[in-house]
């Protein structure tokens, strides 16, 4: 509330909201200062640039800010900016101290009208920190053969369009072309190098979908 006050007061000041960087230009705090600064538009931040590196910061991991960023803004402003909030994510996790990486599950329309959705949002709670959970993504027209196409890039099958469209039909239902679908998207956390937890938590929920494979894709931090 304090910070809520003076920035309404006194706007944004270099010696009250500076956000202090670190020697390789990375935030070392302020999460809550950027929310608000995003909230109301502002196209400028003032910085303040130290000399500290891990050395003296202790390698601090950028993504433990995120959750008071989200937090804030949705205080703030009902609607966030999504594609704001996910670059911003990213560029934490560039840190070289950081520990953890970003993924993404999203549930298909169809296992989503199967009545997944609580399974899978369970697995997820039990194994991850989520980070934007359980948002809704319309698809509309082409939206879903796009998706797959995209989601799917590195399968050799992706590059033929008769195989994409296959998929879609699949995990969208047969008139995906002509209606709008809902899919279901969660952005959770997950430390470096937890290949093998992702996998084991996508065969366990597999096995629970009745569409198997069909039902979700978890994606990792290139995709």
């Amino acid at each position: 509330n304090f910070l809520m006050d003076t920035v309404e007061l006194m706007g944004f000041t270099r010696a009250v909201s500076g956000l202090r960087l670190d020697a390789s230009g990375s935030m070392l705090n302020g999460a809550h200062r950027v929310a608000v600064n995003l909230a109301m538009d502002s196209q400028f931040l003032p910085v303040v640039p130290t000399s500290f590196t891990d050395e003296h910061t202790g390698g601090i991991d950028q993504t433990i800010l995120l959750p008071n960023m989200v937090k804030k803004l949705g205080e703030i402003r009902a609607r966030t900016a999504t594609s704001v909030m996910i670059l911003e994510l990213l560029k934490r996790l560039r840190h070289p101290s950081g520990r953890w990486e970003i993924r993404a599950a999203l549930l298909w329309p169809r296992a989503r009208e199967d009545g997944f959705e609580e399974h899978l949002q369970q697995g997820l709670d039990e194994k991850f920190y989520l980070v934007m959970p359980g948002w809704k993504v319309d698809l509309r027209g082409n939206s879903c053969h796009n998706v797959v196409q995209q989601l799917y890039r590195s399968q050799t099958w992706s590059q033929q369009p008769a195989y994409v469209e296959h998929k879609a039909l699949a995990v969208c239902g047969a008139d995906h072309g002509m209606r709008s679908s809902t899919a279901h998207l969660w952005v959770f956390e997950a430390p470096k190098r937890s290949e093998e937890a992702v996998l084991a938590l996508k065969e366990e929920l597999r096995g629970k979908a009745s569409l198997g494979s069909n039902a979700f894709n978890l994606s990792g931090p290139q995709a």
